[in-house]
């Protein structure tokens, strides 16, 4: 199964300079717990999660109007359109992701492949249990992320 057959293509974003509240809203309002920073030719340059507001903007006391850039994870993940969604598990298994950026040819983002996507796409015993092994993955590095920024 090809990406662009599961991936979620109305994809909000923010840019690198609007503010750490702005997304925070964008997020809340579209219930959804990341964004896409991209550039203005709509190259992937970070993403914001509501981790990365929690953790390093919140954690650290930096105010709601810092701008996105000052925390923005910018160690990002993008597949093509044509790649398989084994080639996505792969990358979210060894990234402890839960969610792969899709970018065309010329690296504009077209769409986004959540963990939740790879599950409602998977119809075979191999693919649920690399899901269900992402997940947890996932969940341990977050569990030991908190926890080392509590300490």
């Amino acid at each position: 199964m090809k990406l662009q057959e599961i991936m979620s293509k109305d994809v909000k974003h923010v840019e690198p300079d609007m503010r750490v509240r702005e997304a925070a809203i964008i997020m809340r309002e579209a219930g959804i717990g990341m964004l896409p920073v991209l550039d203005l030719e709509h190259i992937p340059v970070g993403v914001i999660t509501d981790r990365d507001i929690t953790i390093r903007a919140l954690a650290r006391g930096l105010p709601p109007n810092a701008h996105i850039r000052e925390i923005m994870t910018v160690d990002i993940h993008c597949l093509r359109l044509d790649c398989d969604l084994d080639q996505a598990l792969n990358l979210m298994e060894s990234a402890m992701i839960s969610r792969v950026l899709v970018c065309d040819n010329v690296g504009r983002l077209v769409g986004v492949v959540s963990i939740g996507d790879a599950a409602l796409a998977c119809h075979g015993e191999e693919h649920t249990d690399r899901v269900v092994a992402t997940l947890a993955k996932r969940n341990m590095r977050g569990a030991r992320d908190i926890a080392s920024s509590i300490i």
